[in-house]
């Protein structure tokens, strides 16, 4: 009986429910989270993402952050990115703009912020109205895993429509 008594003690400890953090070593850093956590949606990457539409402005701006070796982003800090062989914007449907919102130029012009080189940065019609912005001759997209400006995940990513990149300044099509 002896035994059974701190036994059942320590069961009944370990069955209460304890709280989200300990004081004592908390570090304040929020614990890291998915995407899909995050959103409590399925994955981008998937097809399926929080409902993006195609950003479109009148001029849209594309920027670049970090420096010459770095990656272009649009005025709000969004990282661009593009799908190898995907030049006119046709390999990404309905579905894949849902996870990749493409960069539409409601004017048809785009501009070239500081360390951005113009030449590249060009516009070609969509069938659904406006322009979709080019560089380097590839259709540009952000990406809606990304969640925040700042933020790179989509490059390297490989889903059911193409390889994805962020675009760098010396961008250009093969």
């Amino acid at each position: 009986m002896r035994i059974l008594i701190p036994a059942l003690a320590v069961l009944l400890t370990a069955c209460q429910p304890q709280p989200a953090s300990d004081p004592a070593t908390d570090t304040g850093a929020p614990a890291p989270v998915t995407p899909t956590q995050a959103s409590g949606q399925p994955d981008p990457i998937e097809g399926t993402a929080v409902e993006s539409r195609p950003t479109s402005a009148a001029s849209p701006q594309l920027l670049l952050a970090g420096g010459p070796g770095g990656y272009l982003t649009d005025a709000s800090g969004a990282a661009i990115y593009f799908m190898e062989g995907n030049y006119d914007g046709s390999r990404c449907d309905e579905t894949c703009e849902r996870a990749w919102p493409p960069v539409v130029a409601s004017n048809g012009k785009a501009q070239a912020g500081n360390g951005v080189d113009g030449t590249l940065v060009s516009a070609s019609p969509r069938a659904k109205g406006g322009q979709h912005v080019t560089y380097g001759g590839y259709a540009v997209y952000r990406y809606a895993g990304d969640q925040g400006p700042g933020r790179t995940s989509g490059d390297g990513v490989k889903d059911k429509w193409g390889q994805w990149h962020v675009v760098r300044p010396d961008t250009k099509r093969e």
